[in-house]
């Protein structure tokens, strides 16, 4: 190392400039006196930056954002934000266009706010280190893009979806991310129509959505992720009896389908941990009966039903020995039912309907006021 320190300074610097990080240039500093301040000397030393925030204005454009996109990656930053200032929009609607680089390896967390996406078709996009995304206000150019971001994103653990506005005409949100642990969706108070999202997660641990959520049980173990939601659908072709062991204080809208085997197991736990469910909707989508085990009634009657149950529907109603079970068991325990509306299939023949309704209205009903609807 002596004999080293002996070489010229621009010798010394052309060696340094050699060093693949400016973490290991400003290493050497620790050399000796020699080396002390040498790396003060290095021409286009690259700034060591881990976060980098940008806050801008509409005025920016989108080649400016992918340049600085480029060369953050090219400085091994780990952390980047960008929020667009929605002060600065004509009518306070995004414009400001912004089109991702091709792939940035070492980014690991991506945070964008109040723009535009703009999708190259004719190029894929890579972030193989991202494990966090966050994206706030975001409109997307196509609904295709959105499963292209997703799937460039190998080994993304947690994202964030804050929908402000509703300009945005992607209806269905497709999250297929198989290593994903965590997932926050927040609908603004401004965005009046719903907005569905099919989520594919078999290694999500948290699940936050504050104003509606649908579920295939069966893909998860447990429905804690889901506790503080309004509006809840659920499907079942299998349950774990320790699935539903959470409560839903906030939960005002359920509705389950009937097609599972088990639908009945879920139906009367989730009504059980629902103190406060105003609505119910029962409906079959798959288009064979699924025979279900006969009902169990719990051993204390639901809260809901003796206290905040208005509404009871059920689609795709067949009287089969099971459903009058259920139908019944409602019926006969909502207090403050309303409107109890049971609807059967288009091919049911209307001798089998008009004994359907004889049945029905023959029922004990804890509701005086309850109107009773056949369809």
């Amino acid at each position: 190392m002596d004999r080293i320190s002996q070489l010229p300074d621009e010798l010394l610097l052309q060696i340094l400039s050699f060093l693949p990080s400016t973490k290991q240039v400003v290493a050497t500093k620790v050399l000796s006196k020699r080396w002390q301040f040498l790396w003060k000397m290095v021409p286009k030393l690259a700034p060591v930056i881990q976060a980098l925030h940008f806050k801008l204005s509409q005025a920016c454009s989108s080649g400016d954002i992918r340049v600085w996109i480029r060369d953050a990656d090219k400085r091994c930053v780990l952390e980047l934000i960008i929020d667009i200032d929605i002060c600065s929009f004509p009518g306070g609607r995004r414009s400001t266009r912004v089109s991702l680089p091709r792939s940035c390896r070492m980014l690991v967390t991506l945070k964008l706010s109040n723009a535009v996406l703009v999708d190259d078709v004719s190029s894929s996009i890579s972030f193989p280190s991202l494990k966090k995304l966050s994206l706030i206000s975001i409109k997307f150019a196509s609904c295709n893009f959105v499963d292209k971001l997703l799937s460039s994103c190998p080994v993304l653990e947690d994202l964030v979806i804050h929908d402000q506005f509703q300009d945005d005409f992607i209806a269905v949100w497709r999250v297929k991310v198989p290593s994903l642990k965590s997932l926050f969706v927040h609908k603004s108070e401004y965005i009046k129509y719903l907005r569905w999202f099919c989520i594919d997660t078999p290694s999500l641990e948290c699940l936050h959505i504050l104003e509606k959520a649908i579920l295939d049980v069966s893909h998860h173990n447990s429905l804690d992720p889901i506790k503080s939601v309004k509006h809840l659908e659920l499907c079942s072709s299998k349950i774990s009896k320790d699935a539903c062991p959470v409560v839903f204080l906030r939960l005002e809208k359920l509705r389950v389908c009937t097609c599972g085997t088990q639908w009945m197991y879920l139906l009367m736990h989730v009504l059980g941990a629902s103190p406060n469910l105003r609505a119910l909707k029962l409906e079959r989508r798959g288009s064979q009966h699924a025979t279900a085990p006969e009902l169990s009634e719990p051993s204390s009657v639901p809260r809901c039903l003796l206290t905040s149950l208005e509404t009871f529907e059920w689609v795709q109603y067949e009287g089969a020995k099971e459903e009058k079970e259920v139908a019944a068991f409602i019926l006969r325990n909502a207090n403050c039912l309303k409107k109890a509306t049971i609807i059967s299939p288009q091919h049911t023949h209307r001798d089998k309907k008009f004994e359907m309704v004889k049945e029905l209205a023959s029922w004990p009903r804890g509701s005086r006021t309850c109107q009773l609807v056949f369809d």
